[in-house]
């Protein structure tokens, strides 16, 4: 399970909206900040992430909770968001060399272009159908998995500032 951490925006029944803030790997790279990830997250920032998780834990609004999204599914998201339209595109490019050899038209490059084009955009409404179709599968769903907080000492060993974590009271 991948675990990132967030803050509860919103609950609406058994879901609840949690704003992410997406975290870098700018400084553990060797290029530290060079890079054009570094340059466009300087220029226009990290926005939060908002994904809708399954609440079990009864989390309200302002909480600080882990998030985990099953490991399993990320090659799948990966293959979807990325690969599929580029090779939909592809196909759609082949589609306008093929009708261009077909017509002999002057204009054959703007067909590889234009079913380049054409194929990019059915490439992102069929990735985005098959998320939405995906969103309500339990198996693929992000799960509140518990209550962030910082623990300051090991159990048994002192007091800890998690809000669900027991209490040790000093001895008399």
């Amino acid at each position: 399970m991948i675990e990132e951490q967030g803050r509860i925006v919103s609950v609406n029944g058994a879901l609840a909206e949690v704003a992410c803030i997406r975290r870098s790997a700018c400084g553990a790279c060797s290029v530290n900040g060079a890079c054009g990830t570094s340059l466009l997250e300087r220029y226009l920032g990290r926005k939060p992430l908002a994904l809708h998780a399954a609440n079990a834990i009864g989390a309200r609004p302002g909480d600080l909770v882990v998030v985990g999204v099953p490991a399993e599914t990320l090659p799948q998201a990966a293959f979807v968001a990325y690969l599929m339209p580029l090779l939909i595109m592809l196909l759609g490019a082949l589609g306008g060399d093929w009708l261009a050899g077909l017509t002999q038209a002057s204009w054959s490059q703007g067909l590889v272009l234009l079913g380049g084009i054409i194929g990019l955009g059915l490439g992102f409404r069929w990735s985005a159908s098959f998320s939405a179709r995906r969103a309500e599968d339990p198996r693929f769903q992000a799960v509140i998995l518990r209550r962030a907080g910082l623990e300051v000492a090991g159990p048994g060993l002192g007091p800890t500032l998690d809000p669900g974590a027991p209490r040790d009271l000093p001895a008399r």
